[in-house]
């Protein structure tokens, strides 16, 4: 809603939560907004029943032991359920258009951004086996802020995913990000004095 108000055009609004609810997608889908993440049978069948037609990116468990915040034990399937996923997103009429991840928040590791872009590759692949043209990859958040020593900067983590995207996906793939703590985690300090310690 605050988007919209905004005035910010609905193809450049993504939501990649991978379960929401019924008026959630009800009311995106009646502003325009049709592209939604799923990761489970129920969450598609509430897509086909709420936004018929809409595109569906699945959503893909991937190693999080690098990042300060793990989300792989909250949201995603199991890479070997994922060409299942979307085969039945279009038995359902949906639209499997992509596959998104997430390599866990402030991730201080490029070895989890390449696993992930390789489980990704190898999905891909077998969906275009069956017919299932994909065209998305959502890369996630994970992008560190640099408060801590020892992580890669944005730029390092964005060369690696470039040239690994050129290298094992087909010309054309769109990439989506979410920059997170990367873009906005150095904007403030807070300064506290301490009054006691127990």
């Amino acid at each position: 809603k605050i988007l919209l108000a905004e005035g910010i055009p609905v193809e450049k609004i993504i939501t990649s939560n991978p379960v929401k609810s019924n008026d959630f997608v009800l009311f995106a889908s009646q502003h325009g907004i049709h592209q939604f993440v799923a990761d489970s049978i129920d969450e598609l069948h509430k897509l086909a029943k709420l936004a018929q037609n809409c595109e569906v990116i699945i959503r893909i468990v991937t190693d999080n032991s690098e990042s300060g915040w793990p989300l792989d034990e909250k949201y995603g399937v199991e890479p070997v359920e994922a060409l299942k996923l979307l085969l039945t997103a279009r038995d359902l009429g949906l639209q499997p258009s992509g596959l998104t991840f997430h390599v866990g928040s402030q991730c201080r590791g490029l070895s989890s951004w390449k696993n992930a872009l390789v489980t990704s590759a190898n999905i891909w692949k077998q969906a275009q086996l069956k017919g299932v043209e994909l065209k998305i990859l959502n890369l996630g958040g994970g992008f560190p802020a640099a408060h801590d020593e020892g992580v890669p900067s944005v730029p390092e983590i964005m060369d690696l995913i470039l040239d690994s995207t050129q290298t094992l996906f087909p010309d054309g793939v769109s990439l989506m990000a979410e920059p997170g703590r990367g873009l906005v985690g150095n904007t403030g300090v807070l300064v506290a004095s301490v009054i006691g310690r127990s």
